[in-house]
């Protein structure tokens, strides 16, 4: 069985990138107050290694919503040479 991929919405998806990089400010956050309660290393650790992925999620959400972007202009620009 074939599986059909349709195109992809990169804008929804670079949003959706946006949405989980807020979701690492929230869970850092939370870490950075236990971290300085507690002084547990663990949460220092745990800390660095989410603010790598919300950087790369935000690297993605950049990068998506660019492509996105170009996708509409190249649309609306072949829809504006048809009706001439």
């Amino acid at each position: 069985m074939k599986e059909a991929f349709g195109p992809a919405d990169n804008i929804a998806d670079g949003k959706m990138y946006l949405r989980l990089a807020a979701d690492m400010d929230n869970r850092i956050a939370e870490l950075r107050d236990r971290f300085n309660s507690t002084g547990d290393m663990q949460f220092y650790y745990k800390i660095q290694e989410l603010k790598k992925i919300r950087r790369e999620h935000r690297d993605t959400a950049a990068l998506l919503l660019r492509r996105g972007e170009l996708r509409e202009r190249e649309k609306a620009g072949k829809g504006e040479e048809h009706c001439r």
